[in-house]
């Protein structure tokens, strides 16, 4: 190694054992624990700790570090491992979450820094051994199982160069117990049977002199390997299993019976000895399989181990009623019967399902589940999964007499619920029965609306209409089911329909017009489809209700303008076009001039909103059906002016606010058709609207034509020609507005040559028929100036992209317009002339054919 290279990799290793230190300096200090894992997800020391272990990998496997670096990486990854495990010691159970976090890279980074300088005498690996296996074991309790694999890789290459009869003390061949015990482990979880049947071999036979955790473990993978043996059918290997879990379930039992690991471990061990399926076993295999059963379940305690009990009495082929019972007794009085404090709801559910099933042995039985009502939380279950047949068989259950003594609130909800689960199934008659029952001071809007429905589907007319005044009393606010009522009677007959008028009209008088609610807005439509069906079956009884028509368009203008959206703006606006709809014929003539403007504004209106929903649209079709409507929406406009003798009549009673905008928002129609490709419809539309003295709207036109990137070239010629034709006066401002849009054509058709030129052209007209005033001589000079110099410096980019004919044509008009000039005594087109006349060479009196 050069000294160069030996000095950048000293120094690299200095790095490493400096960030090595910051990790030491966090673990000893006394607060580590909370704030160690939170330093560590920083993003500069996250960023650091990869790069460092990036570094320590490709150190590995080049082997680049000199010796003296070497030495420093050992004493320091030394030293931070056993900063580590001090901080697993004072921390304990209060970083046992955080074990599972980045706490774990810690010691993988002292892995890392080890295995660079691991010599291979025994010592060194042993000590390298011993890290890899205890960091293997924090992996696997953080189910890091891709890191447990490596190292536990890395531990059997060095456990091979290892000299076992060296290791006397029983801490070193504990950690080969541990060893075998992880690669055991993880060929479980790999389903391996052949690498753990290796693995397994050489853990002690003797557990009694294993330490507490140790004992526990090997429980738990024996456990583990007798579930895989079971699963693939592997007896000899499930009877050898069997007998170790005889003998460590009663060493379990002696040394840690009082713990809940063990109640744990003893809970699944029961389960798997009850529900194991293993046919062909020896006498032996059976006999110590009902011996381990009765011993281990009467150490089963609590829920779990009740349930696992009653389970286990559920799946015998001969049913034994008493011991069904005792256990379910016992069970469910572990539990809190209350809703909120429920507790184990799945196995509850569950115990109750077999409960269920075994139903008529208890059928004589009357003091069991007094006290309870945990049913209740069943029948949610199965409600809210839409099982109503099995909820409704709950309900009836519940309504035996072993329930008498529930609280007449339980009761009542549970009224409530069968009436809810026999109308969504079906059975009316069960709706009916249990509605004369329930008490009417427990009748909530729901059943009201539920037994509404019934009284409909039965034609009973007097009970509906009894019903629905019932609803409208006890809404308090909330009118959904009001509103629900009110729909199902429009159609169904005019006695209940004149009742939900009522209802209706009750509600909008109760609150306020303006109120910022939505479903203000739902009560308002359900009465226009009243007044709508009243019409229509009984048309001579218009006369009573116009006033409430003019109550709506009233409504309608209080609310158009609130801060809902858009879409609630929208429906408002189709019920004032559905009012209009129904006004009237023969009313006068201020009165339809009224409607019409009520008609012109919500058409106007309408066009705003749907203009900002087919902007912000993404879903092409969504946006063609906000576009159309825009379409639409002009066309009804236009067909309210053309029935007027006067359109002047109309506009005069518009809104002045309205009236200020009214052609900047006509022109959002143009934006519609040129969305939709109508270029049929363009210049009409130019035609009759280019017609209003409104700069501002011209504008809008132009830049939507020359913006528009499909519209046909002969459309925008004409269009830009409509446009220039409805300048009558010819003033300064007409130049103006000629210079704007020649402005507009170079920017954004500047390829497009006969756009550009049909702007020129229209220049030099208006300029030769603008009489000389005097005093606006000047500002029409700059405009001729600003047009002229723009037009000849375009004909210079025309000459240099070869187009020479285009280029001296456009440049004799520009010049030609420059001499228009009143107050430049022809200066102007004097220095043009002059200043390009190398490269232009044309004759003055050329025509221009």
């Amino acid at each position: 190694m050069d000294i160069d290279n030996e000095t950048h990799q000293d120094e690299r290793a200095i790095s490493i054992c400096a960030f090595a230190a910051d990790l030491m300096s966090h673990l000893d200090n006394d607060s580590a624990s909370p704030s160690f894992t939170a330093w560590m997800q920083e993003a500069d020391i996250s960023q650091t700790l990869s790069a460092t272990m990036e570094s320590l990998d490709m150190s590995v496997l080049s082997l680049r570090f000199s010796a003296r670096s070497l030495r420093l990486l050992d004493s320091s990854g030394t030293a931070l491992w056993n900063a580590f495990m001090r901080f697993l010691r004072v921390g304990g159970d209060d970083i046992k979450d955080d074990v599972s976090t980045d706490i774990v890279k810690v010691p993988l980074l002292v892995c890392r820094m080890l295995g660079c300088c691991c010599s291979e005498d025994g010592n060194s690996n042993w000590k390298f051994f011993q890290v890899l296996i205890r960091s293997a074991e924090i992996c696997l309790g953080s189910s890091m199982i891709v890191e447990v694999t490596d190292l536990l890789r890395r531990a059997t290459l060095k456990a091979n160069s290892i000299d076992l009869s060296e290791l006397a003390d029983p801490d070193s061949r504990d950690y080969m117990v541990r060893y075998h015990f992880l690669c055991a482990w993880m060929a479980l979880k790999n389903e391996d049977i052949k690498d753990f049947d290796v693995h397994f071999s050489h853990l002690p036979l003797d557990v009694t002199n294993m330490s507490p955790d140790s004992q526990e473990q090997y429980a738990s993978i024996c456990l583990s390997a007798f579930r895989l043996a079971v699963k693939h059918g592997l007896k000899e290997l499930a009877e050898s299993l069997l007998q170790k879990l005889s003998e460590m379930s009663s060493i379990l039992r002696q040394c840690h019976h009082e713990g809940i690991e063990y109640k744990k471990w003893i809970s699944g061990f029961f389960y798997v000895l009850a529900t194991v399926d293993l046919k062909d076993m020896s006498e032996a295999f059976n006999n110590l399989r009902s011996n381990l059963l009765e011993t281990t379940e009467q150490d089963l305690e609590g829920p779990l181990g009740l349930f696992l009990q009653l389970e286990v009495a559920s799946r015998q082929e001969v049913f034994e009623k008493d011991i069904f019972y005792q256990i379910l007794i016992r069970y469910i009085e572990t539990m809190e019967p209350t809703k909120d404090k429920f507790k184990s709801p799945d196995n509850a559910m569950t115990a109750l399902r077999l409960l269920y099933q075994r139903l008529n042995v208890f059928s004589q039985d009357e003091n069991w589940l007094q006290q309870n009502f945990i049913v209740w939380k069943y029948i949610e279950s199965t409600c809210s999964n839409s099982d109503y047949l099995e909820a409704q068989a709950w309900c009836r259950l519940c309504r035996n007499k072993l329930f008498d003594r529930a609280s007449p609130t339980n009761k009542a909800n549970l009224l409530r619920k069968t009436m809810d689960c026999s109308f969504q199934i079906g059975d009316y008659a069960e709706v009916k029965s249990t509605w004369e029952i329930l008490p009417k001071e427990q009748r909530d809007p729901t059943t009201i609306h539920i037994m509404y429905q019934v009284s409909l589907r039965d034609l009973d007319i007097d009970t509906a209409a009894s019903l629905l005044a019932s609803l409208t009393e006890l809404e308090n606010g909330e009118h959904r089911y009001a509103l629900a009522a009110v729909a199902a009677a429009v159609t169904v007959s005019s006695q209940l329909r004149r009742g939900a008028l009522q209802s209706v009209q009750a509600l909008i008088e109760q609150y306020p017009i303006v109120l910022k609610k939505p479903i203000n807005l739902d009560l308002h439509r359900a009465l226009i489809r009243l007044i709508v069906y009243e019409l229509r079956e009984d048309p001579d009884d218009a006369e009573t209700l116009r006033a409430q028509m003019c109550k709506l368009l009233t409504w309608g203008e209080c609310i158009i303008y609130l801060d809902w959206s858009a879409s609630h703006r929208l429906l408002i606006l189709d019920v004032c076009f559905k009012i209009i709809d129904m006004y009237p014929k023969d009313v006068g003539i201020d009165v339809k001039h009224e409607v019409n403007r009520r008609r012109i504004s919500c058409n106007l209106l309408g066009i705003l909103i749907d203009i900002n929903m087919a902007r912000t649209e993404q879903y092409w079709e969504f946006k063609t059906t906000y576009y159309s409507m825009v379409t639409h929406r002009y066309a009804d406009i236009q067909s309210v002016m053309g029935s007027m003798a006067n359109t002047s009549v109309v506009m005069k009673y518009l809104d002045p606010t309205i009236i200020g905008k009214y052609h900047e928002m006509l022109c959002f129609y143009l934006e519609a058709v040129i969305f939709l490709e109508r270029w049929s419809e363009v210049e009409p539309f130019i035609r009759a609207a280019s017609t209003t003295n409104s700069d501002h709207a011209r504008s809008i036109m132009v830049d939507m034509i020359l913006m528009s990137e499909k519209m046909p070239i002969e459309n925008v010629i004409r269009s830009l020609q409509e446009l220039l034709n409805s300048l009558h006066h010819t003033d300064t401002k007409h130049l103006s507005f000629i210079r704007c849009i020649f402005d507009l054509c170079l920017h954004h058709r500047r390829n497009d040559i006969r756009i550009c030129e049909t702007v020129l052209n229209q220049a030099l007209s208006t300029t030769q028929d603008t009489p000389s005033t005097g005093e606006n001589n000047n500002s029409q000079d700059d405009e001729i100036e600003y047009i002229s110099t723009k037009a000849f410096n375009y004909a210079v980019d025309l000459y240099l992209d070869g187009q020479q004919t285009d280029a001296q044509r456009w440049a004799r008009k520009a010049i030609e317009l420059s001499k228009l000039m009143r107050n430049d005594y022809g200066r102007l087109s004097l220095a043009l002339q002059t200043k390009y006349e190398k490269w232009l060479t044309y004759d003055m009196n050329i025509s221009d054919s």
